[in-house]
């Protein structure tokens, strides 16, 4: 057969606003797709901490996301207050961690200005073009879970990292 995957039954398990794009892509090899999300992407418990953020976002020098969510979420405040991303952008730089992330943050019209070349944290922290000051980085990230790398190294080469939960990610 032409498909590779015919007589295949794939389940996948991102959560649903993520799989239509690994969906399309295994229904075209010829397999049988059925969703069964893992996971789901809410707020978090509290917005608080990401609206204060928000509130002072002049005093960052860079907003490292490390996925598209986070954008999301982030766009999404901002736009409750009749603001937006863009608005920011050419005065705070901007990191995303991942290609998807990147497509996100185009999506709303801003060009990120650092994307690492490999899609993992740790490449973001071994290329970041530091300068030497000390910068302000807000990371907008997951709730629960998730990786603290991005803050860790980042405060190990003295840079002053503000974390805040911008959702949250739990079991359906």
């Amino acid at each position: 057969s032409d498909f590779p995957l015919d007589q295949k039954t794939i389940v996948l398990t991102r959560a649903l606003e993520q799989q239509s794009e690994a969906h399309r892509l295994f229904k075209l090899t010829g397999a049988r797709v059925l969703d069964l999300p893992a996971l789901v992407i809410g707020p978090p418990k509290q917005w608080d901490e990401l609206d204060n953020a928000l509130k002072t976002l002049e005093s960052f020098h860079w907003i490292v996301f490390s996925s598209s969510n986070g954008v999301k979420a982030v766009e999404a405040r901002l736009q409750k207050i009749n603001s937006s991303l863009v608005n920011y952008s050419h005065t705070i730089k901007i990191a995303a961690v991942g290609r998807k992330t990147a497509i996100s943050l185009q999506k709303i019209g801003v060009v990120p200005d650092f994307v690492p070349p490999k899609f993992v944290a740790d490449s973001l922290i071994e290329h970041f073009p530091f300068t030497g000051r000390q910068f302000k980085i807000l990371i907008p990230r997951v709730q629960t879970g998730g990786r603290t790398i991005l803050s860790e190294s980042f405060e190990d080469a003295g840079m002053k990292v503000i974390e805040v939960a911008a959702y949250e990610s739990s079991c359906p």
